[in-house]
């Protein structure tokens, strides 16, 4: 049954987000063959991402290094600390003289974990998730 849009019934819904970060354990395999397990936290998409994604890309820009900017801007803008505050910049993720891109596995890691969050709607809010065994 449908009801009414109103500002009560999209609260009641959860529409308004409470709890933006949701914490993620990711794994990604270095140059090594190590595999490596990280701590991340990732913004869960709302009306500020939303407007985030859809910021104007250099248009001077190859499609290609558009398309590449896209991503890294995406990995930079969802994935924080547990305060919020961005581990990269954009430029991390893309690389620079001094270092190069983030690898293939780690960006693989950090996307999934992105559309883990936000797609799937698997992955409860990091005050809400629960300890393992019995309380």
């Amino acid at each position: 049954m449908s009801t009414p849009l109103t500002l009560a019934s999209l609260q009641k819904a959860g529409a308004f987000l409470q709890d933006p970060l949701v914490e993620e354990t990711i794994s990604w395999t270095n140059k090594e063959g190590e595999e490596i397990q990280n701590t991340i936290f990732v913004k869960r998409a709302s009306f500020a991402t939303l407007v985030h994604e859809f910021r104007p890309l250099n248009s001077e820009q190859s499609e290609l290094d558009q398309h590449l900017e896209a991503v890294a801007r995406r990995i930079a803008f969802f994935i924080t600390d547990k305060h919020g505050q961005p581990v990269f910049t954009t430029e991390d993720v893309l690389g620079s003289e001094k270092q190069g891109p983030i690898c293939e596995s780690l960006t693989a890691a950090l996307l999934n974990a992105i559309t883990k969050v936000n797609l799937l709607g698997k992955s409860q809010s990091s005050s809400q998730k629960k300890k393992s065994g019995m309380s």
